[in-house]
């Protein structure tokens, strides 16, 4: 599977390991420094918020750092660093997915499967796969 579909299988491999990671984390070493950086904390506590499975601990960050600054200003900070890690994640998985997803569409079982969905009710299953998606933990 991984020479035949390296990132998707590297995109998995990342969501294991960001779950590994987070699930053994200690959010107390991060306060001091979050805390430390103000408002450049408060960024980087937004691009955390983006992936799904760092969205707990960011929450846990905002309130934190909140207490030390202006909540207003950190929320409307920390909404511009969730908007960049957006972007790029957006970016990464458009340019580099593209072709493995073309060319896993073209594999036999996603023919037969595509076949046994009626045409006019594909769009409305990719539009509720879409918001599936969107609503999971996964980035």
């Amino acid at each position: 599977m991984f020479k035949k579909y390296p990132r998707l299988t590297l995109l998995c491999a990342s969501i294991l390991f960001a779950y590994l990671v987070f699930e053994a984390r200690d959010l107390l070493q991060l306060e001091p420094v979050l805390l430390s950086l103000g408002y450049l904390g408060a960024f980087l506590t937004g691009t955390l918020f983006s992936y799904g499975f760092t969205s707990p601990p960011a929450s846990a960050l905002f309130i934190i750092i909140a207490k030390q600054t202006p909540a207003l200003a950190t929320g409307i900070i920390g909404a511009f660093g969730a908007l960049l890690s957006d972007i790029l994640i957006f970016t990464f998985i458009r340019s580099s997915f593209s072709d493995e997803i073309n060319r896993l569409l073209k594999e036999p079982f996603m023919q037969r499967a595509r076949g046994h969905v009626p045409s006019d009710f594909r769009h409305v299953l990719y539009v509720l796969l879409g918001l599936t998606i969107i609503a999971s933990p996964l980035p």
